[in-house]
């Protein structure tokens, strides 16, 4: 009888993490965050890819092999995660809060799978590849810049890729607290 007591005592005394009063409304609040934040990612790479094109067109630079072989690499990185982000944007689109929760849950690990395979994977590979393609690119700089500009290249170049290395981070880890967090609201709900 004795351990039937202490069973009962220590279930009684276990850690319960509090439901959200409003778990369902904070789970909709964080999906359309991250919607925005797609979307607004899809744009700057469009951006990005428009102006690489435009370059590209400008200076001629698909009469140089060595070239177009930068500029491919740079455009395609860029294209590809495009395409990524709009087929990530339709998988969250299915994540409908007003399915069955059991399909929501599944759905929603399935999302949160393939945002880390892109987080930790896919985003380092295209933003090396767009780093080859950069680095192929600064031999024919130097032959058409003069050298204070393609110094000036070099090194805006190289802090903009330590900041732009930054601000994926912040945005992954921002991201994925965001994923956490629903996925905890779901687990209480």
């Amino acid at each position: 009888m004795n351990d039937f007591k202490d069973i009962k005592a220590k279930w009684e005394q276990r850690n319960i993490p509090e439901i959200p009063k409003d778990g369902h409304r904070e789970i909709i609040k964080s999906s359309l965050y991250i919607k925005r934040k797609q979307r607004a990612t899809q744009l700057i790479l469009m951006v990005t890819v428009v102006a690489l094109l435009c370059f590209f067109l400008y200076t001629s630079a698909f009469k140089n092999t060595q070239s177009t072989w930068g500029m491919l690499l740079m455009i395609s990185s860029l294209f590809f995660r495009v395409v990524i982000e709009f087929f990530s944007g339709a998988k969250f689109k299915s994540l409908a809060p007003t399915l069955q929760f059991k399909e929501f849950s599944k759905k929603m690990m399935a999302f949160y799978k393939s945002r880390l395979l892109i987080h930790f994977l896919i985003t380092p590979v295209l933003f090396i590849l767009y780093v080859i393609g950069f680095m192929i690119m600064l031999p024919i700089f130097k032959l058409h810049l003069s050298a204070g500009f393609y110094h000036y290249v070099i090194i805006s170049s190289i802090l903009i890729f330590m900041v732009l290395i930054l601000v994926i981070s912040i945005q992954i880890t921002k991201e994925l607290r965001i994923i956490n967090e629903m996925k905890r609201n779901m687990d209480h709900n």
